[in-house]
């Protein structure tokens, strides 16, 4: 059966892994691969992990992300959320679901507070 329209094609599922680091205190979760529906959840239990145990907003860094779409990156535009990093691919994305970002190459950098929830789940 041939993918509905808007499906990821096999060949762009990958693989992604998740690792939580810390800058001085901060904890930063660093995304590499390809973060998409299935990604999502990944990314809500880490996230989860890292509020249980750390107060305070959550650094996500997602300059090795490359390819998303708004499912997969919904759990990163939470309010507690900052985007300290984004691949040109992220970066793209989030300038079309009205994010402001500055910066370009592998390493763009979100500009503003805590990313909001604008657009979550589109």
């Amino acid at each position: 059966m041939p993918p509905h329209e808007g499906s990821v094609p096999r060949e762009r599922v990958g693989e992604l892994s998740l690792e939580v680091r810390r800058a001085g205190e901060r904890p930063v979760i660093v995304v590499s691969g390809e973060l998409d529906m299935v990604g999502r959840e990944l990314l809500e239990a880490v996230l989860a992990h890292v509020r249980s145990t750390h107060a305070g907003a959550v650094a996500v860094d997602l300059s090795g992300v490359s390819y998303a779409n708004s499912h997969g990156l919904a759990p990163a535009l939470d309010g507690d959320v900052v985007l300290v990093a984004a691949s040109p691919w992220v970066s793209r994305l989030l300038r079309l679901m009205g994010h402001p970002v500055h910066g370009g190459g592998s390493s763009g950098e979100v500009d503003g507070p805590p990313a909001r929830a604008r657009g979550a789940g589109t």
